[in-house]
């Protein structure tokens, strides 16, 4: 008969802690997920807004008037809100500097020219 007593516990102390740095690495990469997946969501909403300012926006400059003055314009979605400030470059050009906020406080700003037509 021979002795093996000794070689158990290393063996399985070797198991265990394969076992627990795969575990932890699968947590870690959970919890990655879970944080990525909030910020893609944050950005949709993101993009959201500006669509949907964006859009409200060309209704709305229709009324408007021709002036050189830089114009600030203000919008509340249930996501969050948007200011645009805008001037008119030329009678059918509006340059637009977009702020969008999100409810979690997520910010992005975009500038954009657009083309009006006067039907």
């Amino acid at each position: 008969m021979s002795n093996q007593k000794g070689y158990f516990l290393p063996s399985v102390m070797f198991i265990c802690m394969i076992v627990f740095i795969v575990l932890t690495a699968h947590i870690q990469i959970y919890s990655n997920s879970l944080h990525m997946t909030d910020k893609i969501v944050e950005n949709i909403k993101l993009e959201s807004l500006f669509q949907m300012s964006y859009t409200k926006f060309q209704e709305d400059v229709k009324s408007f008037t021709y002036t050189e003055q830089e114009q600030t314009i203000h919008y509340e979605f249930p996501d969050g809100t948007v200011e645009i400030k805008y001037f008119f470059q030329e009678m059918d050009s509006i340059h637009l500097m977009m702020n969008i906020t999100s409810k979690n406080q997520a910010h992005y700003s975009i500038t954009k020219q657009i083309k009006i037509s006067h039907d």
